[in-house]
């Protein structure tokens, strides 16, 4: 009976905190329709702000935690004028700016209190007495006040005017705009309650879970769980999905220890989407009809452009065949190469995103190719030819087999499943730990080749040469056109005869086989793994060397890798400092340019003609 009212409580104090955190992050989507990634590092911010009024400077735990809401509900005001309000609509963007949110977060926390284990006072001390069972005050305390404050957000909304028209521009935004609802100032205070609701639930958890930078990562998962699974657009779905979710996670554990529990639970919340992809109380967002430019690569060139193009090209290949000859630091050629390496798999990447998805596991995929190649070469001697080609085949069937079923679902569906599904994979790592080596990794991997660095150089650049030649055949031969067809607008190309399901799962099967390729070769270069190679974070930022060199170009991938991880490591010297620095590119390139690094010598022609015309005007007048 005991077990019975422990777990009872767990669940409602869990079940609290989820929802609060979830609902910010749905009000953030409903209204401003942005996904917001940097919600997790706001939950964070909330509980080391609170630890450093409790802690460090001596504020009563009540106060402090008023006054980490104040905070964060002003920063919370910061981001919705000066960060996401500039780029509504335009999600790639966004993604990219919450990244480098992120990066300057987790950062800053870390130069400023150390990576040491913190803990915010407890809110309530002891043990309450429930007959003849004791229970948590803690945990009594943290599910009243996560209710009280639910009850007040769902007020708010349900009974008041602002909340009103937060709703209606939830429903359709043109046409709040038209009836003369105030968007920016809703918007404004929707950011503001998303974030203090986040920074509640990061200050009543920090007090009985240990701080560190990074505790945003596993809570942000299980807000967008939530929303998903709730369905987008319902509030009252939220609060349903959140009470499931806090069920599983209260439930599971006390039965399956470890990382299974939280294998089990996704899988259990995969397959209801599968039958459900709408969510239980949403509708399926219907993707719009869009005009994606077209890659000017891929359009034939005559004259003289060609020929620059061409001598442009042949120019830096023997430039990077070169580049050993000049660099005597073998670390920076362990740069170089794994910058190849990336290079694949930011390629792949790409070549899904043509069709129109938004994939969130490529980096698992990249993972499961590295551990098929791993095991059977460390554990059973197989040679390496024969695991490298293994992984990326594994790789490919997996994602065929996730794929086919999940074809059908769009807009953020099939990015959110295919997140479940990349986390499960890392669960699934942790759970084999005895081949895969857990969380500790896997080490001892055969190399590729005997011998030098330069060696490895020229080989990995044979490699990559060869993957995005047969990459870039695939995306400018008559498939990567009807996939493009299908990205712009799946209704029109279902209407000529394209079936729209095989060519996602075609491009599907095409990246993940590259990513498989990808990890193959990491593994036996690097000769061990981890999990963390493969985690969510390593996707995002897969997703940042695209973006950054320009998701519409086939060079992007290209040009977007070797500058956020050079850069980066040119930079080392300033240690702890270097992240800022990945950042700062990150927002530079957003603000400054829309098209990626790829559009730069065409901005540059704009800025110059616009400064010649300037010059021309006063001349003729």
């Amino acid at each position: 009976m005991e077990l019975v009212v422990t777990t009872l409580v767990n669940w409602l104090a869990i079940s609290s905190m989820y929802i609060l955190v979830a609902l910010g992050f749905a009000f953030l989507f409903s209204i401003l329709g942005i996904l917001n990634l940097a919600h997790g590092v706001i939950y964070m911010l909330g509980g080391y702000i609170a630890y450093q009024f409790a802690v460090l400077w001596g504020f009563n735990v009540w106060v402090a935690l008023l006054l980490s809401v104040i905070v964060v509900g002003a920063f919370g005001l910061f981001l919705e004028k000066f960060c996401f309000r500039p780029f509504t609509g335009d999600m790639n963007r966004v993604v990219v700016i919450c990244i480098a949110i992120t990066v300057i977060l987790q950062t800053s926390v870390n130069l400023a209190i150390g990576i040491y284990v913190q803990k915010v006072p407890a809110f309530a001390e002891g043990s309450l007495k429930l007959g003849m069972i004791m229970v948590s005050a803690e945990r009594v305390v943290t599910f009243a006040i996560g209710g009280a404050l639910l009850a007040a957000t769902m007020w708010f909304i349900n009974k008041t005017k602002p909340g009103q028209q937060m709703l209606a521009i939830g429903q359709n935004r043109l046409g709040a705009i038209l009836q003369g609802i105030p968007v920016n100032r809703v918007s404004a205070i929707a950011c503001v309650i998303a974030c203090s609701l986040a920074a509640v639930a990061g200050c009543l958890m920090a007090a009985y879970l240990n701080l560190n930078a990074f505790m945003g990562d596993y809570i942000l998962l299980k807000a967008i769980i939530i929303v998903i699974l709730g369905g987008i657009g319902s509030i009252g779905g939220v609060f349903f999905s959140g009470l499931v979710l806090g069920a599983l996670d209260a439930t599971v554990p006390v039965f399956i220890s470890g990382a299974a529990s939280e294998a089990i639970s996704l899988g259990i919340i995969v397959v209801i989407l599968l039958f459900r992809p709408q969510g239980f109380f949403g509708r399926e967002v219907v993707e719009e009809e869009k005009h994606v430019q077209i890659d000017r690569q891929m359009i034939s060139a005559t004259g003289r452009k060609r020929l620059v193009k061409l001598a442009i090209s042949v120019g830096l290949i023997i430039i990077v065949a070169l580049l050993p000859l000049f660099i005597k630091k073998v670390y920076l050629l362990h740069v170089f190469i794994l910058t190849l390496i990336y290079i694949i798999a930011a390629a792949s990447l790409r070549l899904i995103t043509i069709s129109g998805q938004f994939p969130l596991a490529h980096a698992a995929f990249m993972g499961i190719g590295a551990y098929a190649a791993a095991i059977p070469s460390k554990w059973f001697g197989w040679p390496v030819w024969l695991t490298i080609p293994l992984g990326g085949l594994v790789a490919m069937g997996i994602g065929i087999l996730i794929g086919y079923p999940f074809a059908r679902l769009r807009a953020l569906y099939y990015a959110m499943v295919s997140l479940f599904f990349g986390t499960g994979i890392l669960y699934f790592i942790f759970t084999f730990g005895i081949w895969t080596g857990s969380y500790s990794g896997l080490s001892g991997i055969p190399p590729i080749l005997p011998g030098s660095k330069i060696i490895y150089y020229y080989f990995f650049l044979v490699v990559t040469s060869l993957c995005l030649l047969a990459l870039y055949r695939f995306e400018s031969c008559r498939i990567g056109t009807s996939l493009k067809a299908v990205a712009q607008s799946y209704m029109l190309a279902s209407s000529v005869g394209i079936n729209e399901a095989w060519y996602r799962v075609l491009a599907l099967a095409a990246g993940c086989f590259f990513a498989g390729i990808a990890g193959a070769f990491y593994a036996h270069y690097n000769l061990t793994i981890s999990y963390t190679s493969f985690n969510l974070n390593s996707t995002l930022w897969l997703f940042m060397y695209v973006l950054i060199g320009g998701i519409n170009s086939f060079a992007g991938p290209i040009i977007g890798t070797a500058l956020m991880v050079i850069v980066p490591e040119v930079f080392r010297v300033l240690k702890q400092f270097a992240p800022y620095i990945s950042a700062v590119i990150l927002l530079i390139v957003v603000y400054a340019m829309p098209e990626g690094l790829v559009g730069l010598p065409q901005l540059i022609r704009s800025w110059y003609m616009k400064i010649r015309e300037g010059r021309r005007i006063p001349h003729a007048s």
